[in-house]
């Protein structure tokens, strides 16, 4: 007698003659109610305002992507990159500096979470269940960042042995995982096996330096020299003690490093490049190890999780300019940066629901030690409109020796009510940094309703504090304000967001407003307070605000057409504060050098068969840039010109706007053991024919009505091919 279940479908139970080998297929039937209606229970996705999902399919089919999910979220509308025309760098989110966002990986932050320029993330994707983005107005569960969360979350939960690999163009990806299972002796005498948990171990290898050099001489036309090198890894494990506790381990790392050398005969004078950079040495070597161990209890109603966690990193940045026009004294000679901050902490959360299906009460405490060390040279710009590099002069170098600590206490409390369609979620987050004695009180509330015809109209907001003295992507770029935590008090920022969706089918709608202001934010200026050197005060703002609009289907079965396409309208300006003396627009709203104002995606594809074909395309406006009006010989009789801002207007112009266009293609094959995919893709199909454009200056040449000049861009991407192919088990 064979019985065969599966979760929503009607169990089957049948007698088999086994009288040798025999196969037989087995038929469930979906539930079918007579009268009645059928109620299916889910955890309900609280937050949909200003939080956009991807699934790792998703993730996958994006064009240009390289299959990877940080890639793949700047096809979602508020997201771009702050580099490489859009291609690299750090994501700038609803207009906002880098720096004040963070990432979570099943909430335990990770500070280093991109390969270099942002060209992969160090997790595997298949280690992934889903990635979320919180652009703005977030819950009170995220402490630190003030402006975006990228939270991820991985899988829980493996049945059986199987594995992933995929090669490509720049790397290549494994993943293996098995269930932990456990003889049981069952009242009947029998045993039987069951699962317990699962061991997942997972990892990415770089390799740019075979083939990438080769695509971009083909391309380009030029050779390349140098190009970055890296490997992470992630391994977790969890084992279920009975049906409530349950123990798991999450292990993650990677290391990035790159040697750049530049010969006299790579740079061009004669076509205007700077002299200043050649015969220039570059090293770079970055590497982080994250553990974190998760203890939970969980039943019907309460739910807590004990994590403990910690984070160290290893940094290392060496600068030498060996141009003959620079004495051995200049700033950029011989520059060595070496950086370790070792982060632990643990967090204590809970989940009660005290009223079935209507009340919740969540909350946290939370414990972060900060040891930061460091050695080198803290750079600080004596004059940031008039910054000439060339002058011995222009950058004063503080040495630092020095070790810094900080260990900041918090929690916050939740509240969520879900009566019907309503939901409304007061909360409150608070922080102590010891060692200023600051202590912030940051209160949020979120509220929707959801109408009968699947209109839901949402509105969220609350004030948000970060403190800058433990912010690791600033402790990197800049060792010395860790140790400013007497002197600089939290950054903060007021969010507010309005939204309505429509869902009909399987289309939906989305719009939504925003309106984010940024206060007290540190800025460079360097002054003495009581005898001692200080690098920033709390005097910067900015404010960041637009609608997005964004129409997306999703595909119900395997085949039939999906994506999505979005508007995006953002305005983002800030104010310095400083003494005019210092900034001449200080007390002036300007153009931020990250604001976007629009931008069109669209992601479109068809998925038949074996077959699948998907393809991007994006419309966006350029980054401001700030004119060049003079010149000036720098050093003296050396041939070489600095140029000279025209500070009084900064970030005044624009490039023409930019268009692009990718495809991908990819062909799956199912087998009873997994599947077989081939994929190859093409980024910026046009490229040749749809140059950019770039401000250029040349050195060799005084300010003039041609110099500086718009022209084709020389760095932006030209048609890339990329190819791989991925196996599941």
């Amino acid at each position: 007698t064979v019985k065969v279940q599966s979760s929503g479908l009607k169990p089957l139970t049948e007698t088999v003659a086994v009288e040798g080998n025999v196969t037989r297929d087995f038929t469930l039937s979906p539930y079918k109610s007579k009268g009645g209606g059928v109620v299916i229970k889910g955890e309900r996705v609280i937050q949909k305002l200003s939080r956009r999902s991807m699934k790792v399919d998703e993730i996958k089919e994006v064009p240009a992507s390289f299959g990877d999910s940080v890639n793949a979220l700047t096809s979602m509308p508020g997201v771009i990159r702050s580099m490489g025309g859009g291609f690299f760098g750090p994501l700038v989110i609803r207009g906002s500096d880098p720096i004040y966002n963070r990432y979570y990986i099943d909430g335990m932050p990770i500070d280093n979470p991109l390969h270099f320029g942002g060209v992969h993330s160090v997790i595997a994707n298949d280690l992934m269940s889903g990635i979320d983005l919180y652009s703005s107005s977030f819950t009170s569960d995220f402490g630190g960042p003030i402006a975006a969360v990228i939270s991820i979350n991985t899988i829980d939960e493996v049945d059986e042995f199987g594995g992933w690999a995929d090669v490509g163009l720049i790397s290549a990806s494994a993943l293996i995982k098995t269930p932990l299972t456990e003889s049981v002796l069952q009242e009947d005498g029998s045993v039987k096996e069951e699962n317990r948990g699962y061991l997942i171990a997972s990892g990415r290898v770089g390799y740019l330096s075979l083939l990438i050099p080769l695509f971009y001489e083909l391309v380009m036309g030029e050779k390349l020299e140098s190009v970055p090198e890296y490997w992470d890894y992630q391994v977790k494990g969890r084992y279920r003690f009975d049906s409530r506790l349950s123990v798991t381990m999450l292990c993650l790392g990677s290391r990035d490093y790159w040697t750049l050398l530049v010969d006299e005969d790579d740079i061009d004078v004669d076509e205007g490049d700077d002299p200043m950079f050649s015969n220039l040495e570059m090293s770079y070597d970055s590497m982080f190890h994250n553990q974190g161990i998760y203890l939970t209890y969980d039943d019907v109603k309460f739910r807590n999780t004990l994590m403990l966690y910690s984070s160290w990193s290893k940094h290392h940045f060496y600068l030498d300019a060996g141009w003959a026009g620079l004495d051995a004294s200049h700033w950029l000679k011989d520059l060595t940066i070496d950086c370790v901050p070792f982060i632990t902490g643990g967090k204590n959360s809970f989940r009660w629901s005290w009223i079935p299906d209507l009340a919740e009460l969540r909350g946290a405490v939370e414990a972060t030690y900060y040891y930061f060390d460091a050695k080198g040279g803290s750079l600080q710009i004596n004059d940031p409109e008039n910054f000439d590099p060339s002058d011995p002069d222009a950058v004063t170098i503080i040495p630092y020796d020095k070790s810094f600590s900080n260990l900041v206490l918090g929690g916050y409390l939740e509240q969520r009510f879900t009566p019907g369609g309503f939901v409304f979620m007061p909360s409150f987050r608070t922080e102590w940094l010891t060692k200023s004695g600051y202590v912030t009180f940051d209160p949020r509330c979120m509220t929707s309703y959801r109408f009968i015809t699947d209109t839901t109209l949402s509105v969220a907001g609350g004030h948000y504090s970060s403190f800058f003295q433990t912010n690791p992507y600033v402790f990197q770029q800049d060792p010395t304000y860790a140790a400013q935590g007497d002197t600089l008090e939290p950054e903060k920022a007021w969010h507010c967001a309005l939204g309505v969706e429509q869902a009909l089918d399987a289309f939906t709608a989305n719009l939504e407003a925003f309106y984010n202001y940024y206060y007290d934010l540190v800025w460079s200026y360097p002054h003495e307070e009581d005898g001692v050197n200080v690098p920033g005060i709390n005097s910067g703002k900015l404010r960041a605000y637009g609608i997005e609009f964004l129409v997306k289907l999703d595909a119900a079965e395997r085949d039939g057409f999906f994506g999505w396409g979005s508007y995006t309208f953002t305005t983002a300006e800030y104010k310095s504060g400083l003494p005019l003396s210092f900034d001449t627009t200080g007390d002036q709203w300007v153009h931020s050098r990250y604001e976007q104002q629009h931008s069109v995606k669209i992601v479109a594809g068809y998925r038949k068969g074996e077959h699948s074909l998907s393809g991007r395309f994006q419309l966006y406006s350029s980054f401001p840039y700030t004119a060049i009006n003079g010149s000036f010989e720098s050093p003296l009789d050396s041939g070489r010109y600095q140029p000279v801002y025209d500070t009084d207007n900064p970030n005044s112009k624009h490039m023409p706007a930019t268009h692009q266009l990718d495809l991908r293609y990819t062909h799956r094959t199912e087998y009873e053991w997994g599947h077989v995919s081939w994929y190859i893709e093409v980024i910026n199909v046009y490229g040749p024919f749809n140059k950019t454009k770039d401000y250029k200056w040349k050195y060799n040449e005084p300010y003039s009505s041609e110099n500086p000049e718009v022209v084709e861009s020389e760095s932006a991407l030209s048609l890339i091919p990329n190819f791989g192919v991925e196996v599941k088990f």
